[in-house]
């Protein structure tokens, strides 16, 4: 927020607005599953995430509020997401330990990368990271856009008490 020269009290405020934003775009997702691609939710989130960080250098004040939105709301949608297409795609004997290692596997990298970032936080020197951190997200998605020739869908249950039972239903294009 102090990036983005946000008061107090203007970061709460951007954090309730990009909350609600979110839940929105939850909201959205919820109803229009049926439609929603693998490569093209997990491309947008990274293209964003990196456009963010990236942007998250400069000094654009009150623009900054997008940034936030843009990162806040990409990490909160992505998170359900790769819950369901994982919960999909593993066996129901398995499901809870590969759901519960890709959670691990999710926050590990802020715990190793904590002291880093703090560090070049005190020297002022975070850009280093967000350029790296941005390039990392690139070629990441470059790498997986590579290897995953063929796109899937998947057809999220809209609700437990709508299904009688979860049935994974994989469309490939």
């Amino acid at each position: 927020m102090d990036r983005f020269h946000f008061s107090p009290f203007g970061g709460s405020i951007v954090i309730a607005s990009s909350s609600l934003i979110t839940v929105g775009i939850l909201e959205y997702m919820h109803k229009n599953a049926e439609e929603l691609s693998e490569k093209r939710v997990l491309t947008l989130i990274s293209v964003l995430a990196a456009a963010g960080l990236l942007l998250s250098i400069a000094n654009i004040g009150w623009w900054g509020y997008i940034v936030i939105l843009t990162l806040y709301a990409g990490e909160h949608v992505l998170v359900p997401f790769m819950s369901e297409v994982l919960n999909y795609r593993t066996d129901e004997n398995q499901r809870a330990t590969v759901l519960s290692v890709a959670s691990f596997l999710r926050t590990l990298p802020y715990v190793a990368l904590a002291p880093i970032i703090g560090s070049l936080n005190t020297h002022n020197k975070l850009e280093y990271f967000l350029i790296v951190w941005s390039v990392f997200i690139v070629v990441a998605i470059v790498i997986y856009l590579s290897l995953k020739k063929k796109d899937v869908r998947i057809s999220l249950a809209k609700d437990e008490s709508e299904t009688e039972e979860r049935v994974p239903e994989i469309v490939i294009d």
